[in-house]
């Protein structure tokens, strides 16, 4: 009967101790962290806009003016399931851009980073970059 619980307590012990050693390292998508991060950067794109008039040509022009700071844990649309680092900006998973001919309605001024096969593209959330369009346009419509 010892033996036996003693194998039960170190099999107990042995599996808790693993399952946050292999979950540490290996990121998970999810989704709503991902959506709550870009609303976190469209934010500051539309506080950018609103007091400089312009759009910012990348996320250094928002953390260099200041609207983001340069490590943050929103900067990964990874999360790892018990410790989530800092990473800088310029490691993240995320860009912004100005719209092509200044066309808010293209819903393409913040997008993620996704890789295949080497190449990196963009995917542009239509909720998000909605959200950037309508504050855009919404500053026009306020008087100063």
């Amino acid at each position: 009967m010892r033996i036996r619980t003693s194998l039960w307590i170190v099999s107990l012990v042995a599996s808790l101790l693993a399952v946050p050693s292999g979950c540490v390292g290996n990121g998970v998508y999810n989704y709503k962290r991902d959506i709550a991060n870009q609303q976190i950067i469209a934010d500051a794109y539309v506080k950018f806009y609103v007091t400089h008039h312009e759009f910012p040509a990348s996320l250094a022009a928002l953390v260099s003016a200041g609207y983001l700071p340069s490590n943050a844990r929103f900067y990964r649309d990874v999360t790892a399931w018990f410790f989530q680092p800092a990473v800088d900006y310029r490691d993240g998973s995320y860009e912004v851009f100005p719209p092509a001919d200044g066309d808010v309605a293209s819903l393409k001024m913040l997008g993620r980073r996704r890789t295949f096969d080497g190449r990196t593209e963009w995917e542009f959330n239509p909720t998000v970059n909605a959200s950037i369009r309508d504050g855009v346009s919404a500053s026009h419509s306020t008087p100063p």
